[in-house]
């Protein structure tokens, strides 16, 4: 298993391992555009985990954001973590995740910041057994009128 920056020919299979984490398929005319938009940002690091066939298993994004308060540090946000279904319990995910930490350490950022669903409690224990506390959050879905 070799962890690296997506490429353009990865997005076949992050749609199908995203289906597997939100059981909705991204709009295929919208994932190449912005996938180019990602892969063209210095702070975007969008990373796939790929198998012995060189197919992508698993997937999680890191965003560096700068910040203004106390030392000015960057920190790290990191989403859609997921492994395909057929290779849980493998390490892929512990992988990703120290991948992502290992790029927020050489970017001096001072944390990471992620959000898993209320109900996805195996995650839950997954990020906590990484280090990462459980803190309450909230988020707000914007929905736009067509």
């Amino acid at each position: 298993m070799k962890i690296e920056k997506a490429n353009l020919s990865d997005v076949e299979e992050l749609s199908s391992l995203y289906y597997q984490l939100t059981k909705k398929y991204p709009e295929h005319n919208k994932m190449k555009p912005i996938f180019d938009l990602i892969s063209k940002d210095k702070n975007y690091y969008l990373l796939v985990a790929l198998n012995q066939e060189n197919k992508a298993v698993g997937t999680a994004m890191g965003v560096i954001c700068y910040d203004l308060i106390d030392l000015c540090a960057p920190f790290m946000l990191i989403e859609n973590v997921v492994v395909s279904e057929s290779y849980r319990g493998q390490g892929i995910g512990k992988m990703l995740m120290l991948e992502l930490e290992a790029i927020a350490y050489s970017n001096k950022c001072a944390l990471i910041i992620l959000v898993s669903g209320n109900a996805r409690k195996e995650a839950h224990t997954f990020y906590e057994n990484l280090g990462y506390p459980m803190v309450k959050g909230f988020k707000k879905k914007l929905t736009y009128d067509e």
